[in-house]
């Protein structure tokens, strides 16, 4: 689990899926992270969660922090 920077969301792609106001869902590349599925509300506050089968999932909790903790 990592906290992800601001501008994480700049050096991204969306291969599939969707994006607008109501939040970013979908398949999405970055040049470093490689693919990854986002259930994303909010591009200011970003966690990477990497699985143990491999697979990378991006989430916006309110609470960064406490989140990180508990996964922990």
């Amino acid at each position: 689990v990592e906290i992800l920077d601001k501008d994480f969301s700049k050096r991204t792609i969306r291969t599939f899926g969707v994006g607008g106001m109501w939040g970013y869902f979908g398949k999405f590349i970055h040049n470093i992270v490689g693919t990854m599925t986002w259930y994303v509300t909010r591009r200011d506050k970003m966690v990477l969660v990497r699985l143990i089968d491999g697979k990378k999932v991006v989430l916006s909790p309110d609470d960064l922090e406490g989140f990180v903790q508990n996964l922990k």
